[in-house]
C-alpha cells in the first residue's frame, strides 16, 4: 500500500503596518486583505467614516512586486483587551479591477484573505 505525505502548507504572511510614519505595527494571524478591503490593528483609533488612503505592496499576475494605492472608508474601529491597541475595518472603493485581482493574489497567496473571500 502506497502512503503519500501531505505536503506542508505554506506559512501565513507576516505584516507590519506603517501609519504616518509612527512606529510599525506588527500585526496578529488574525489580519485580513481582500479585495474588499482590511482588517488591521493599529495603537490609536481611526473615526468610523474616514476616508483613507493605503499603499499596500502586492505582487502582479508575473510575480513581480508592486505598491498599489487603496481608497476606502473606515467601518469599524473597536478598542482591543490588549492596553494602546485598537482592530480598525476599511471597505475598499472604486479599485480598479487589475488592482483587485494583485490584492487577491497576494492576500491568497500570504494566507490572509477574509473568511468571505476565501470561499470564492
Amino acid at each position: 500500500m502506497a502512503h503519500s505525505t501531505p505536503s506542508p502548507q505554506p506559512a501565513r504572511r507576516e505584516v507590519t503596518i506603517d501609519m504616518d510614519h509612527a512606529q510599525s505595527t506588527q500585526q496578529p494571524s488574525t489580519f485580513n486583505l481582500c479585495p474588499l478591503g482590511v482588517q488591521f490593528y493599529a495603537p490609536q483609533p481611526m473615526e468610523e467614516f474616514k476616508l483613507v488612503e493605503l499603499e499596500v505592496d502586492v505582487t502582479d499576475p508575473q510575480g513581480a512586486p508592486r505598491k498599489v494605492t487603496c481608497k476606502g472608508a473606515v467601518v469599524r474601529c473597536q478598542r482591543e483587551p490588549e492596553p494602546d491597541r485598537y482592530r480598525i475595518w476599511v471597505k475598499f472603493f472604486e479599485l480598479p479591477e487589475g488592482t483587485r485581482d494583485s490584492i487577491r493574489c497576494t492576500a491568497k497567496a500570504g494566507k490572509l484573505l477574509c473568511d468571505y473571500c476565501e470561499n470564492f
